[in-house]
């Protein structure tokens, strides 16, 4: 089965030709800790490939649903990463090119799982005050014994008393 995020370019050989590709395609399994693409999700994305002359300049934007955990209550919510590319492919005679056309084709795959990796939150947070949750755990709301973190340890010093 071949990638839905290979692109044939050997008809762009000549310097300034360009052709608009749209891709679709399984993301994979992207992401860091916190900031994740989630499984069966879908990248989508369209770019403008020109030849140069060692190589083809790939520009365009993507994008695809990420799930991100807060990193301070652990609160999830969704949202959708869209990142822009401009990157060269090269025939291997470039110095300074981090993507390689091979056999004609240039794989996609690569440079959107870098882009869209580095376009990810390392600490992801959604507004939150502090610790979330529910009930007596629950450090966004108010404390019910006022505004002293310390006053349990107050009631303690009382009682031995």
């Amino acid at each position: 089965m071949t990638s839905p995020f290979r692109v044939h370019v050997a008809d762009l050989g000549q310097a300034g030709e360009s052709r608009d590709v749209t891709i679709s395609g399984p993301a994979g399994d992207w992401g860091i800790e916190l900031s994740r693409v989630p499984d069966e999700a879908v990248l989508e994305g369209t770019f403008t490939i020109t030849g140069v002359g060692n190589g083809v300049v790939v520009k365009g934007s993507a994008s695809v649903p990420i799930h991100h955990t807060c990193y301070r209550c652990l609160e999830s919510w969704d949202s959708t990463a869209v990142v822009d590319i401009t990157e060269m492919f090269g025939d291997g005679t470039l110095e300074g090119v981090d993507y390689a056309i091979e056999r004609d084709e240039i794989d996609l795959e690569p440079l959107l799982r870098d882009e869209v990796t580095l376009a990810l939150p390392l600490q992801p947070s959604d507004d939150c005050d502090q610790l979330g949750g529910e009930g007596e755990s629950d450090q966004n709301a108010d404390s019910p014994r006022g505004e002293s973190p310390f006053a349990v340890l107050k009631d303690l010093l009382e009682g031995d008393s």
